[in-house]
């Protein structure tokens, strides 16, 4: 009778930990829905833009981040360009942010075997750097992901392993 009532509890509080994650994750999405073209313009426009260094390498991953949700060709074209300076100039934390805003990308376009690949590059770039910031948002992305695909126990074990890590 105990351990019925227990494991109850414990299914419930499963249930409520991920809709509550996946509530803020919506929240935190519904902001970067709307195309901020001042910011977007903005980053553009910055002095380091279009150099090669870490400041250019962060501008081409909030670009890749901030056309995530509505244009697919630039934010490859930004996450590349992050990509491709970061291998040249060993900065794997940035190919850990560029992977990580492609992946979210994917994801929400339903590409998901592509998008937990590029989740688990941007993993092992994390690990590289010992980012451990960017591990809790991978794990975070991929919970996401196993909820998209109503895998809830897999998204629920992402969820602790992001909580863990931060």
């Amino acid at each position: 009778m105990i351990f019925s009532v227990f494991a109850r509890s414990q299914e419930r509080l499963r249930k409520t930990a991920i809709s509550f994650l996946f509530l803020t994750l919506s929240l935190i999405s519904y902001k970067s829905i709307s195309q901020n073209q001042d910011l977007i313009d903005s980053l553009l426009s910055h002095e380091y833009y279009g150099e090669e260094n870490v400041s250019s390498i962060d501008l081409n991953v909030r670009l890749a981040q901030e056309y995530r949700q509505f244009d697919s060709a630039k934010t490859y074209d930004y996450s590349q360009k992050a990509i491709d300076l970061s291998t040249e100039l060993n900065y794997y934390k940035g190919i850990g942010d560029a992977q990580y805003h492609r992946a979210w990308h994917l994801m929400i376009k339903g590409f998901f075997s592509h998008a937990d690949s590029v989740f688990q590059q941007s993993l092992k770039a994390y690990d590289t750097s010992n980012d451990l910031k960017g591990r809790a948002s991978v794990y975070n992305g991929l919970g996401s992901l196993a909820w998209y695909q109503n895998l809830n126990e897999a998204g629920l074990s992402y969820y602790q392993q992001s909580l863990e890590v931060y």
